[in-house]
Parts: structure tokens; C-alpha cells; sequence
């Protein structure tokens, strides 16, 4: 099935989906013990020790999220490429 559109968004596939839930997994688990674990050493002024070990877990789950959702198959080449017209 063709789409008629570049602006249209590619159907997951199960593939996609199961990358989208381990991306939302590691972005859910990695905030959650962020904000648990975090907290108390903000209050000590250790924020950069809370974005090192909380902020790359969150930021490569949201990045595999993202790549999950956004990215597709290119028709001729398969190479990945992002969505919608370049020339837009």
C-alpha cells in the first residue's frame, strides 16, 4: 500500500512498536528514579551528579522513543530517513 503523502505518518511496525515501548520504559524508569533518588541530592547542591546519572538515561530513552515514532524506511534505498519533505 502506498501512502500519497510524505506528510503522512508511516504505519508502525512491529518492530517500531516494540522499540516505542522500550524507549517509554527507559524514559518511565529513568525519571521515576531521577525524581526518587534525585531529590536529595539537589538539596545538597549535587544537581550535576543528578543530571549525570539521570538525565543520559532520559535523554537516550526519549531519543530511542523518538526514532521509534519519527523515522522510516526510505522507498528506494532503504536507508533510514526522517519524515515529511526536506523542501518544505
Amino acid at each position: 500500500m502506498k501512502r500519497k503523502s510524505h506528510n503522512q505518518p508511516a504505519p508502525l511496525t512491529p518492530l517500531r512498536i516494540f522499540f516505542a515501548i522500550l524507549g517509554g520504559l527507559i524514559l518511565t524508569v529513568a525519571g521515576g528514579c531521577t525524581i526518587i533518588l534525585g531529590l536529595p541530592g539537589l538539596a545538597y547542591g549535587e544537581w550535576q551528579a543528578v543530571l549525570l546519572y539521570g538525565g543520559v538515561p532520559i535523554a537516550s530513552g526519549a531519543s530511542v522513543l523518538w526514532l521509534a515514532l519519527r523515522w522510516r524506511r526510505g522507498e528506494n534505498d532503504g536507508a533510514p530517513e526522517m519524515m515529511g519533505n526536506p523542501n518544505d
